[in-house]
């Protein structure tokens, strides 16, 4: 039979949830497109073997359709991969909704003085999979600072409403509007991720548990004061989906949605934030972005780091930045209709990473736009979220003050960086060597040929000094233990301690990358030639005050 023989029926599909948010492509078996829509297809094709693709908000799912008759098919959009219990998400359960719209609207903690000014900021935390989290604590290390450094939450069990079976944790409090930073203990670094709260606006911070929380996974909602989650809520869901995109540099808002948001004509403020950034690098970032979209985002949030960061890549892509901070002050006045002038030393971080992206490139221009020794400055440097929409970074351990607390009525003992430093002092002790030659990785019996003879001094030295542990709970260390192995064990002395943040600071000093970076720069300029430290900047991608900084340390060395 040829080919204008073979009979032909038609096919009608149709996306199940009646929404045109759901790409549809038909495929023959030599994967060539027979028919594309959003939320349907109709096309009449020859019999045969066809593959139809489903995608929505970079989720996709494809099915196998026998073409031998006349087909009307309807397939569930794709779900989508977020810590966000929407509707629309996998693993997404009543034991995870019912919570979520509760909290939204609740504290789970007792509440003093709670100002007519304060919007609400809930935090949940909640596993993926089925299986039973009895016995994990999912917020083990986890903190809430505010951008002062003072300690707002530890996510305690007197703070926090939870479900260890079906694996969730909620914080839920009246706060005033400003910057926060989540602040998460991982090993031997803390990992940071800024949140802003504004007026009006209540914020909810969804945080995945995969082995261990995930700040770069995050998703974020924000509704008006007061109306709480709702799972079901398209425009929530777009917005997700949409924030999940800019972080692998997609531009997944629908059509109607990205209009809006191109030219101002949003109520929602993540619809506006979400819609410029996707603005950049979509199909249209060819086109101006309309003052009016600015100027609706400072109403709605004022002094917003992440507005200012949507102003200078305004003024980059239409080839306008400013030379000075005055001129770049004009024009923050001239677009969101208000002066700035405070806000422009900038100290807090925006909460989207292609936000900081921009502010560090400003810096190379005008340096005071970034304040020294600012959140700002430590988030420029340390950057590491690749791959996330959200601006999270890492700092050492030393940046952090901690203690170990034990439960209710039991002693409060010495916190990680004092365990380490009394372990390293009782071996260099006895082993007679330099307290900084004593390494975390080092093998306990390479200090010591005849272990079983000197390690009881040494148990018992790091055993005072951590403030009269009984010798009958001292840990057994062997001689293929590492010194961080020995600090580990002295740990779990404490029973079912856990540690807690009590106060944070920024990490500014220049890291072992950027001294290494700069000093190969150096080396690799000619006798007499100027650098250009401006470019070097670029290329290092960090502030240009702090490239300077690397260069002197450099020099003096």
């Amino acid at each position: 039979m040829s080919a204008s023989e073979t009979p032909a029926y038609s096919m009608n599909i149709h996306s199940a949830d009646g929404t045109a948010e759901t790409g549809i492509t038909v495929f023959d078996g030599y994967n060539r497109v027979c028919a594309s829509g959003e939320g349907r297809v109709s096309e009449v094709l020859p019999k045969g073997l066809y593959m139809v693709r489903l995608e929505r908000f970079g989720a996709m799912e494809e099915h196998l359709v026998i073409h031998e008759q006349n087909n009307s098919l309807d397939f569930m959009p794709p779900a989508r991969n977020s810590a966000m219990p929407t509707m629309d998400t996998r693993h997404t359960h009543e034991y995870y909704q019912g919570p979520s719209m509760e909290y939204s609207r609740k504290s789970t903690l007792d509440e003093h003085a709670v100002s007519d000014s304060h919007v609400r900021m809930m935090v949940m935390i909640r596993a993926r999979g089925e299986q039973d989290y009895s016995g994990i604590d999912l917020s083990a290390g986890l903190s809430l600072f505010t951008a002062a450094g003072r300690l707002v939450s530890g996510f305690e069990d007197n703070e926090t409403v939870r479900d260890s079976r079906s694996g969730w944790r909620i914080y839920s409090e009246m706060l005033p509007p400003g910057g926060y930073l989540l602040v998460l203990i991982v090993r031997d670094v803390v990992r940071f991720l800024p949140v802003r709260l504004y007026p009006g606006w209540d914020s909810f911070i969804f945080l995945p548990y995969e082995q261990q929380l995930r700040l770069t996974q995050a998703s974020l909602d924000m509704v008006p004061a007061g109306s709480g989650f709702e799972p079901g809520n398209s425009l929530t869901m777009a917005i997700d989906g949409a924030l999940k995109g800019l972080g692998e540099r997609l531009d997944l808002l629908p059509e109607p949605l990205r209009m809006e948001a191109l030219y101002g004509k949003f109520e929602h403020p993540l619809l506006g934030l979400v819609g410029a950034h996707a603005h950049f690098m979509g199909k249209l970032r060819k086109e101006r972005l309309e003052e009016a979209v600015l100027n609706n985002l400072w109403s709605l949030l004022p002094d917003s780091p992440d507005v200012i960061a949507l102003l200078i890549m305004a003024l980059e892509h239409d080839h306008t930045f400013p030379d000075s901070m005055q001129a770049l002050q004009e024009k923050a006045a001239q677009a969101f209709g208000a002066s700035c002038r405070s806000s422009l030393e900038m100290e807090f971080p925006p909460m989207l990473r292609s936000g900081l992206r921009a502010l560090v490139r400003a810096s190379g221009t005008i340096p005071d736009i970034i304040k020294a020794g600012s959140w700002l400055e430590a988030a420029a440097l340390n950057d590491l979220a690749a791959g996330s929409a959200w601006t999270v970074w890492d700092q050492e351990l030393s940046s952090v003050r901690l203690v170990l607390q034990l439960p209710e009525g039991g002693r409060e003992v010495p916190g990680t960086q004092h365990i380490y430093s009394s372990v390293k002092r009782a071996i260099a002790t006895h082993a007679g060597v330099l307290v900084n030659t004593v390494r975390a990785n080092d093998k306990v019996g390479s200090f010591f040929p005849t272990i079983n003879k000197q390690l009881p001094d040494v148990l018992h030295d790091i055993a005072v000094d951590l403030g009269g542990i009984p010798l009958d709970n001292v840990p057994r260390i062997q001689a293929d233990d590492q010194v961080r192995d020995v600090m580990r064990k002295f740990k779990g002395t404490t029973h079912q301690s856990r540690i807690r943040a009590t106060g944070v600071t920024p990490q500014t000093a220049a890291p072992v990358w950027l001294l290494d970076f700069a000093r190969e720069a150096l080396e690799e300029i000619e006798t007499g030639e100027q650098p250009d430290f401006q470019a070097l900047a670029f290329e290092a991608g960090v502030p240009l005050r702090q490239l300077l900084e690397a260069v002197k340390t450099v020099q003096k060395t």
